[in-house]
């Protein structure tokens, strides 16, 4: 056992691993741990009904989200990952999806503006919906799937601290009095668009891609490789996006509110644990080609991946009440609930990435699709009628039924990975 964890150490595959693997940390932390040093400040400022519309917004911008970023991040990064000590070919892949996204961004701001005036419920908050979407521009300029088809997840880790911090400072500077909740996305879309611009250039600095005009066909093939990716992502979206406008819709922004306070966490956590995911899809990346050691490698991750989660999902559900008064004072019974019952799904929703990203670099974008799109018609036969009769409690419980059930269909696909046979060990 020892030597085997010595020639781990001294191996440099695992070595940028767990390099990775704690710079992915400090993304997270900044990400998800720096907000909650403003989010109570903001729900007692604003009150729950006006963070609800804010979540609200976040929700509604979300879908375009899904857009620009099409399929591109897992092909980015794969391709990346492939051609990283080729600059040309860096510069070929680079500079075609940025293009291909603000095309995509050209698009949806249309879309965006006519659904922001035809409908009154977005319209008398417009300059929120506003103040998000604009965030987008700024997504696209820090292209995250470079650095991590790189393997330099520091750069991210970097990026990312700085950027929450400009927002945490600015939230207490600005934010005063409930009037003041549509600056909250404001302030969020400018750290975002300042550090997308700082990161854009220095990447070309830092890595030197070879600058390239991208032509029609260049564009086309991928909008066609990524499409199967995209129709994953907005299926996706529609069992995750989708219930949060379910629950405004069906009940009140109140009641998102209330629903919101858990999910932070909630989402949170479950950030923090995809890191895994983001730190070992390059890593398995470079042996797409060769399926024994893949399958090998895969199966390795998985098992250290599902212990893991486990025994997180275990203790989330009993710091539930803890965590909820921790962060938002007593007073908060419904959200604690909530939590606890989202806490069951940490074990399943996070498998989710993981088998994708394997069906991914498999080839099997077809697959991904397919249980994706199952799992979207599964979730509102559960959404609908839980929102209905439970209000927030429902959707708690509908996230966990709809994780389990994608980490089953995911698993009849990639049932190679559950099989018996043998496989050479090949530690690369």
């Amino acid at each position: 056992m020892r030597n085997r964890i010595k020639r781990y150490l001294l191996n440099s595959d695992y070595k940028r691993l767990m390099s990775n693997l704690s710079y992915m940390a400090f993304i997270q932390i900044a990400n998800y741990v720096l907000p909650f040093i403003t989010l109570p400040y903001i729900v007692r400022t604003v009150g729950v009904d006006k963070f609800g519309i804010v979540v609200f917004a976040y929700t509604f911008v979300a879908y375009f989200k899904i857009v620009i970023d099409y399929g591109f991040k897992m092909i980015g990064a794969k391709n990346i990952s492939v051609h990283r000590n080729d600059n040309v070919e860096v510069g070929r892949v680079f500079f075609s999806i940025i293009s291909a996204q603000l095309i995509l961004l050209l698009l949806s701001s249309i879309v965006f503006f006519i659904t922001l005036f035809s409908f009154s419920k977005l319209y008398e908050d417009m300059y929120v919906f506003l103040f998000t979407y604009i965030s987008l521009f700024g997504y696209i300029l820090f292209p995250i799937w470079f650095f991590q088809g790189m393997e330099e997840m520091k750069y991210i880790a970097f990026f990312n601290i700085f950027s929450r911090l400009i927002y945490t400072i600015s939230i207490f500077l600005v934010v005063k009095n409930p009037d003041d909740y549509i600056y909250i996305a404001l302030l969020d879309s400018l750290s975002i668009i300042a550090i997308g611009l700082v990161s854009f250039f220095y990447i070309i600095k830092r890595f030197k891609p070879v600058f390239y005009f991208p032509t029609f066909n260049d564009l086309k093939e991928l909008y066609i490789s990524g499409w199967y990716l995209f129709i994953s992502n907005i299926a996706v979206s529609l069992y995750s996006y989708s219930n949060i406008l379910l629950l405004g819709i069906i009940a009140d922004y109140k009641v998102v509110g209330v629903y919101a306070l858990a999910d932070k966490i909630f989402r949170a956590i479950i950030q923090i644990l995809r890191m895994y995911n983001q730190v070992i899809y390059p890593h398995l990346a470079k042996y797409q080609f060769d399926k024994e050691t893949l399958i090998y490698k895969t199966k390795k991750f998985l098992k250290i991946f599902v212990s893991f989660l486990a025994f997180c999902s275990v203790m989330l559900f009993i710091l539930s009440d803890f965590f909820i008064n921790l962060v938002y004072g007593s007073g908060n019974d419904v959200s604690s609930l909530v939590l606890s019952i989202l806490s069951i799904s940490i074990v399943s929703l996070p498998l989710g990435g993981f088998f994708t990203q394997y069906l991914i670099i498999s080839n099997r974008e077809k697959d991904v699709a397919k249980v994706t799109f199952k799992t979207m018609l599964l979730n509102f036969v559960y959404v609908v009628p839980l929102i209905y009769f439970y209000g927030a409690i429902g959707l708690a419980i509908s996230v966990v039924l709809i994780s389990f059930t994608q980490v089953y269909l995911n698993s009849r696909c990639a049932h190679e990975l559950f099989s018996n046979e043998s496989v050479i060990r090949r530690d690369k």
